[in-house]
């Protein structure tokens, strides 16, 4: 049983490592951003760093209108430039179905993702979150906090790291990164904070690892705003300093590809196949990393004495995760067990459903 469980993982991380590759060789991610593209120079900047960083990317003004539309993508990029509204429905809804890339730090306030940070600012909108005011130049530079981490071990502990180099006067007077305080959830790392907001417990760029946070996926957060990477009207100056792209360079590598501080050795099995939620109410979204090579995928759900609920084969595999959903709206509460097959390899996670 051993055995075949290394087998498994070993199949599995092959997968990984010829990883969602398109007809061009590079792999797919999504990019949200605001506008058409060009509209933006913040965005338009990051979409063409993409390909030299080994992605195709497809640029969205609005996320997909359910889970399906995530499959064959490694991961998502969602840009400072969009609205935190807008992406509510990625962690509310859809329930943070990929890896994230996320520059737009108040996504993820307790009444926008759906409750990463609980409220004792006594604020409205209500959040531990502060939006510093008249940071100026000194905003457009954070101070690494974790040299341990994968993203930023290549700077010093206290560095103070330029992330922008805009010289637009009314930029500097409205560059107001976005400060969090961790309230209660467990980062993997808060890896820089902003000069100008150096009060203890907050933090401008974290980490957020699936094993921790109850979601099937890593998560890169760096609260900042546009002003700081761009500036006048309608937003065309290109600010961002070559330490801005390294570090969402590595933000990609280590968010989509699961790279680590000692390289992809060190993940497992559950990295590429995830169910959830759990607890579940009404449906459940089970999750895989393919290669789209893979002739026979197939998902069933039993209960805990092992018959067998519901079963399922996905119309499309394409290169990336894919998504198959069971309703589970007419199941009594309890423990189920959701069994994947790929070809001839098998896994089973637990769930649990309310």
């Amino acid at each position: 049983m051993k055995k075949n469980y290394l087998k498994l993982i070993a199949i599995f991380v092959l997968l990984v490592l010829s990883l969602c590759m398109n007809v061009s060789g590079q792999k797919k991610v999504l990019f949200l951003g605001r506008g058409s593209l060009g509209t933006h120079s913040a965005d338009q900047d990051l979409y063409d760093k993409m390909p030299g960083w080994g992605y195709t990317a497809d640029y969205i003004e609005a996320l997909p209108a359910d889970i399906s539309g995530y499959n064959g993508y490694i991961g998502i990029f969602i840009n400072e430039t969009i609205g935190s509204g807008t992406v509510s429905a990625f962690g509310a809804e859809h329930n943070y179905p990929i890896p994230c890339v996320c520059l737009e730090g108040w996504a993820v306030l307790a009444n926008r993702w759906g409750g990463w940070v609980n409220d004792e600012s006594g604020t409205d909108p209500k959040t531990d979150w502060d939006q510093h005011s008249g940071a100026g130049a000194d905003g457009q530079v954070i101070i690494i906090k974790d040299i341990n981490h994968y993203i930023t071990r290549f700077y010093s502990y206290n560095e103070e790291v330029a992330w922008s180099n805009s010289v637009v006067e009314n930029t500097l007077t409205n560059t107001n990164p976005v400060s969090f305080k961790e309230v209660n959830r467990k980062y993997s790392a808060t890896l820089a904070q902003c000069k100008s907001f150096q009060e203890s417990g907050y933090y401008t760029m974290v980490t957020v690892d699936s094993a921790e946070a109850g979601f099937p996926n890593r998560m890169f957060v760096w609260g900042l705003v546009s002003y700081g990477v761009e500036g006048g009207d309608p937003y065309t100056e290109h600010a961002a300093t070559d330490d801005y792209f390294k570090i969402i360079e590595r933000a990609c590598e280590w968010a989509f590809e699961g790279e680590t501080y000692s390289g992809i050795g060190e993940r497992d099995f559950s990295y590429y196949f995830a169910v959830f939620p759990s607890p579940a109410t009404d449906k459940i979204n089970i999750r895989y990393l393919a290669t789209g090579k893979e002739s026979l995928v197939k998902a069933s759900l039993t209960s805990i004495t092992g018959q067998e609920l519901k079963t399922t084969t996905p119309s499309q595999n394409a290169a990336g995760y894919n998504f198959m959903v069971f309703d589970v709206h007419d199941l009594p509460a309890g423990i189920y067990f959701v069994n994947l097959q790929v070809d001839d390899e098998t896994a089973t996670k637990k769930i649990v459903i309310e």
